[in-house]
């Protein structure tokens, strides 16, 4: 069934301090982190320093999202056509730093 948005709806970009997991997608590994895609919502960054108790630290809400990549602390990520950058260097405070439109 087709959900419907505007696009300002879908431009949104939220960091939350935690969010429940409810459909994983991609999971990659930074550094002590593990970032965990949940299909078309956002990016959960946890601490996997005790990896047998990781500890989710933020949440970026990104609709949408299904794919996403870090490079240098960081963080490309799809919402919807457009790709979105965040500074992750802190992962506990993500900084929403520029949008590129249209670009997917």
């Amino acid at each position: 069934m087709p959900i419907y948005a505007s696009a300002e709806d879908l431009n949104s970009i939220e960091i939350r301090n935690n969010e429940v997991l409810k459909k994983p997608g991609k999971i990659y590994v930074y550094e002590n982190y593990l970032l965990v895609n949940d299909v078309a919502k956002g990016i959960h960054i946890f601490d996997k320093t005790d990896i047998a108790n990781p500890k989710e630290v933020s949440f970026i809400a990104i609709d949408g999202n299904i794919d996403f990549s870090v490079k240098g602390g960081i963080l490309y990520a799809d919402n919807v056509r457009d790709m979105v950058i965040i500074d992750i260097s802190i992962p506990e405070t993500p900084v929403f730093k520029n949008r590129l439109t249209n670009v997917f």
